[in-house]
């Protein structure tokens, strides 16, 4: 079963993708950032979102995706930009019929390191341990979405 985890935003969408095996282990399988340009549309950016969104999900099948909510305390516009950015995930999972199990940035923190306000260095450098990475998943935003990914494949039930 593959699994999308999801760290959203405009101009550098994470994305992360692993898969539980038979044995119900976590591997990593795939992963980067979706990236759009500053100073065209927002309704462009968000459809070239939304298209790489549908490769990745076609290729690998998907059957869950984990997605970061939004928590922005002092840049309102940033919160409602990463909020549309996270409509288009929303909005794609509900076209392909696929689950979707949302997570605060603390939550992540917590469920990956045990400590709700880990630095993005602490994140990175767990992220490599638990899928037994050769690199250090950068930027952040990519390393969030595998964090994502983990946490979801972990509290994924099969029953």
């Amino acid at each position: 079963m593959y699994i999308l985890g999801i760290d959203p935003g405009i101009s550098r969408m994470g994305w992360g993708v692993v898969k539980l095996d038979k044995d119900n282990n976590v591997v990593w399988v795939d992963g980067g950032c979706i990236t759009t340009k500053s100073g065209v549309e927002n309704s462009i950016r968000y459809w070239e979102i939304f298209t790489e969104l549908e490769k990745i999900i076609l290729k690998y099948k998907i059957k869950l995706i984990g997605l970061e909510k939004v928590f922005f305390a002092k840049n309102v516009k940033n919160a409602i930009i990463t909020g549309e950015a996270r409509g288009v995930v929303l909005m794609i999972g509900g076209k392909y019929d696929i689950p979707i199990i949302e997570y605060t940035p603390n939550e992540m923190k917590m469920m990956v390191t045990g400590y709700g306000n880990s630095s993005k260095e602490q994140i990175q450098a767990v992220v490599k341990l638990v899928l037994n990475l050769d690199f250090i998943p950068q930027p952040d935003d990519h390393a969030d979405a595998l964090a994502i990914a983990y946490i979801t494949a972990r509290g994924y039930n099969r029953d």
